[in-house]
């Protein structure tokens, strides 16, 4: 049985979804050739998005829920009702460019972590890289590992 560590994530900074304990771990298990599985429990790259000068939050219009992006469409979509939209590139209600978007989704905690493990073949399994009913559009790779 594998063994379990918790991070208390009020007392770790936590970086596009990773903390240094886990960056730590994970390279540890590169280096002596082993595999890992990266559970993130949240689709889409960052489930909210905030205008820095007014406030506003990306809300779906129709349930009121907040809008996640999806970095490769370039879509907001909610994922309770299944409603989307384009991402805007200034801010709805102030007019600003001085929106960012807070959080980590499965493509966010996938794109680190390529960037801080580049020789790792990085695998995401969510339902917006599947097609159909658990029809996968790319081969199973190894989850996180050297090969």
């Amino acid at each position: 049985m594998p063994r379990v560590h918790l991070v208390d994530l009020k007392s770790v900074p936590v970086h596009n979804g990773l903390t240094a304990p886990v960056v730590k771990a994970l390279a540890g298990r590169l280096e002596r050739g082993e595999q890992s599985i990266v559970y993130v429990n949240r689709r889409g790259f960052a489930p909210v998005g905030v205008c820095a000068d007014c406030g506003w939050q990306g809300k779906c219009r129709r349930c009121d829920a907040s809008l996640t992006l999806h970095q490769g469409s370039g879509l907001l979509r909610c994922h309770h009702c299944g409603a989307s939209r384009n991402a805007p590139l200034s801010c709805p209600a102030c007019g600003q460019q001085a929106l960012y978007h807070v959080g980590a989704g499965t493509q966010r905690v996938e794109s680190e972590l390529g960037r801080l493990f580049p020789a790792a073949r990085v695998l995401r399994l969510d339902s917006d890289s599947t097609a159909g009913k658990g029809r996968l559009n790319r081969p199973v790779g190894y989850p996180l590992g050297r090969g």
